[in-house]
């Protein structure tokens, strides 16, 4: 597979094509796997994502102008690609990659970054966890049950259409994120438990992560190999940001929902399988 081909095809830009040039001019690397690994990274980040996953990659099919599915297009052997990564002298390998700074970074899996990319990821999955632990967040039975008591069936149907704001994994953990702009209080430090738990509850954002979570966590059961809830789902975070502030915790909701709720969750759409 050629950059030329995958840029005719829309899937690489020429600006993707240019980096991973320069790069391979710069450290002399001419294996064109290793180059093709730059050039999608680069194209990822400008879609929006911190990296890309090259398994997802060879299993994804490549369209033409008129929607037909491209026949011959064919990506390097995954385990052949990550080993050409490995001993390349841009890529980076493990969880501190600092300590060997190079232009792009091999995480878990078969994801590649630009290392840029892998140091903000990381930075801002540090400093959110730092903030809220990995404990229980402040939700009781109780309290979703009411919430849940105050929907009828038109409400409920809107939370099946949706965005999740952001998903990241850290520590072999993954994470959902949303962030609210609700107004709580003009003090920063009344954004406290109390009262994003009053939040929570009124606008029904406990179901929200709730279907977030389970969504996100049936996708990675299916996909993502050895996966386990309680192993590697590490919960839920909403950010009230109007109420964040550097080293404090106010703003920060979080909780990872048990493994027997988001069974029943499951069930309740049709699965007995998750």
């Amino acid at each position: 597979m050629t950059l030329d081909t995958l840029i005719e095809l829309g899937v690489l830009s020429e600006l993707d094509r240019a980096l991973a040039e320069t790069l391979g001019r710069i450290a002399d690397e001419r294996d064109e796997r290793v180059l093709l690994a730059v050039a999608l990274a680069s194209a990822a980040v400008q879609n929006g994502h911190t990296c890309v996953e090259l398994a997802r990659v060879i299993e994804r099919p490549v369209y033409d102008e008129a929607g037909e599915t491209v026949v011959a297009v064919s990506y390097p052997e995954l385990r052949a690609w990550l080993e050409a990564l490995r001993s390349s002298r841009l890529v980076a390998q493990g969880a501190q990659p600092e300590k060997q700074p190079r232009p792009l970074v091999l995480g878990s899996g078969s994801r590649v970054y630009l290392a840029r990319y892998f140091e903000y990821e990381r930075r801002l999955a540090e400093g959110l966890l730092g903030r809220v632990g990995t404990g229980a967040g402040h939700v009781d039975a109780v309290t979703l049950r009411r919430g849940l008591e105050r929907l009828g069936f038109e409400p409920l149907s809107g939370f099946l259409k949706g965005y999740i704001d952001l998903v990241f994994v850290h520590a072999g953990r993954w994470y959902v994120v949303d962030y609210k702009t609700n107004h709580l209080s003009d003090f920063v430090h009344e954004y406290d438990a109390e009262r994003m738990t009053a939040a929570m509850a009124e606008s029904h954002y406990f179901l929200q992560y709730h279907l977030y979570s389970l969504a996100v966590s049936r996708f990675l059961a299916r996909y993502e190999p050895g996966f386990d809830y309680e192993r590697n789902f590490g919960g839920a975070l909403y950010l009230f940001t109007k109420g964040m502030r550097p080293g404090r915790e106010t703003g920060i909701f979080f909780e990872k929902p048990p493994l027997a709720r988001m069974r029943a969750l499951s069930r309740a759409f049709g699965s007995s399988s998750w």
